[in-house]
């Protein structure tokens, strides 16, 4: 995987950013650093520890559990704020199905996302709900 810049057009095309202004568009690309990746590569690995949060900028990605597909992701989707908010190892694994570029947030980055970024935070929110409830739909259990 290797680095480069964020540009505003980039990070205003995802729905996460989406309802962020220039201004704080800004402060994000100095949090989050662009990383690039190939085909079949592992993104995060279950069971493992993995301290960064990521959003997938451009390409898919599988997510796996105990080798059994689980979703796939792309433009817009994120991974790894699990782990950062509760400390324990990866909950699946996330291997790239297509070239992808990701936006990937160290913890202090993370944690002044979701501290400084109220829209943001929300985003993150609502999308661990949404997977809680895919679970629990994958497994039968109630609302």
């Amino acid at each position: 995987m290797f680095a480069s810049t964020i540009s505003l057009e980039s990070l205003r095309r995802l729905e996460i950013f989406s309802s962020s202004d220039d201004r704080l568009l800004k402060q994000i690309t100095k949090l989050a650093n662009e990383v690039h990746a190939g085909a079949a590569q592992p993104l995060a690995i279950e069971g493992a520890t993995s301290r960064r949060f990521h959003v997938i900028a451009r390409g898919t990605a599988d997510v796996t559990v105990n080798g059994h597909f689980l979703a796939s992701l792309g433009e817009g989707d994120f991974f790894g704020e699990m782990s950062l908010l509760d400390g324990r190892p990866n909950s699946a694994s996330v291997t790239a199905t297509s070239p992808v570029r990701l936006y990937s947030f160290e913890p202090r980055a993370f944690y002044s996302l979701i501290s400084d970024f109220p829209a943001v935070t929300h985003k993150i929110m609502r999308g661990l709900a949404e997977r809680i409830r895919h679970a629990q739909g994958a497994v039968g259990s109630p609302a």
